[in-house]
């Protein structure tokens, strides 16, 4: 229900029911990554990297997809250092999966931009769009963060760090 609530843009409600859900089972880390990502939409940068890592501790084999989001949480948080160092794990346990590469690229991209390092960031942006050009381009980045973020001054400041590292 919560993910039903946050695609129709409620995203106190899809909190609500993630928060009743941890609170039956607050050591279900994949309760709690829902948490986070919800947490994450609306804003909520550090709640949700805290979330998201203890999701990561109570499951060492945690689903790359929570990688993804922890990622991209330490940008909008301005931890570019950590989101470096999730982005470069979630690269190598993406193996083949084209979606999970491509967060990856993205994420390092937004953290390297926004480090002032726009040479690392433009090759991640040339090697997300080598992977799939007609989903890692500005108008489907611009398109599902507008989507999902709750502010949209959150999704703006998403977008501007892979558009100044190039993407087009």
């Amino acid at each position: 229900m919560g993910h039903l609530n946050l695609l129709q843009r409620k995203h106190e409600e899809a909190i609500n029911y993630a928060e009743k859900a941890v609170t039956l089972n607050p050591n279900d880390p994949h309760i709690l990554a829902v948490l986070a990502l919800f947490m994450h939409f609306d804003g909520r940068f550090e709640e949700s990297v805290t979330l998201g890592k203890k999701a990561m501790r109570l499951s060492p084999s945690y689903p790359t997809w929570l990688l993804s989001g922890g990622s991209t949480g330490y940008i909008m948080a301005e931890r570019y250092e950590e989101a470096i160092a999730a982005g470069k794990l979630l690269l190598t346990r993406s193996d083949k999966s084209e979606r999970d590469a491509i967060a990856a690229h993205r994420s390092l991209a937004q953290a390297y931009m926004a480090l002032g390092q726009s040479d690392e960031a433009r090759l991640h942006i040339e090697e997300g769009q080598n992977i799939n050009p007609k989903v890692f381009n500005l108008a489907v980045q611009r398109e599902g963060a507008m989507r999902f973020y709750r502010n949209p001054v959150h999704a703006e400041r998403f977008i501007a760090l892979l558009q100044k590292a190039g993407l087009h």
